[in-house]
């Protein structure tokens, strides 16, 4: 299912996530694709300036080598 722009920066607008969102944060994009968690991974880097990690998926399921990253 196709999520508009729209209504990922009202995503971004309504939340309050205790944190300031800024060009320093290093993000994640941890969750499948398929998973909708995967939009704010993304688009809460890419809106806010930050940077978006990419984790393989030999390291997103092996908990262990998921630590020592």
């Amino acid at each position: 299912m196709a999520i508009t722009h729209h209504n990922v920066t009202q995503l971004f607008d309504s939340l309050d996530v205790g944190v300031e969102l800024a060009p320093t944060q290093v993000w994640t994009q941890f969750h499948s694709y398929a998973f909708d968690f995967s939009v704010w991974e993304i688009w809460g880097a890419l809106l806010h300036g930050g940077r978006l990690v990419v984790v393989p998926d030999s390291v997103a399921r092996s908990p262990t080598t998921s630590m020592t990253c």
